[in-house]
């Protein structure tokens, strides 16, 4: 039976941490992207225009 040294043991524990660590900046960075995508997505809607209020009339009108 070979001994391993601590060396051996610790590496493929640390490598590991390292690709958790990735999985983890990775996560992140998706969730920048969509978060900036949907402010975006937001920016570009005019709220205020007379368009826009004019659909929430007819919308209240159905009522």
């Amino acid at each position: 039976m070979k001994i391993q040294t601590v060396d051996t043991l610790v590496y493929p524990v640390d490598t590991l941490a390292h690709f958790v660590e990735a999985l983890i900046h990775l996560r992140e960075a998706v969730g920048y992207v969509f978060t900036a995508a949907l402010v975006k997505v937001d920016q570009e809607r005019d709220y205020g225009s007379k368009e826009h209020s004019n659909n929430h009339a007819e919308c209240f009108n159905e009522w």
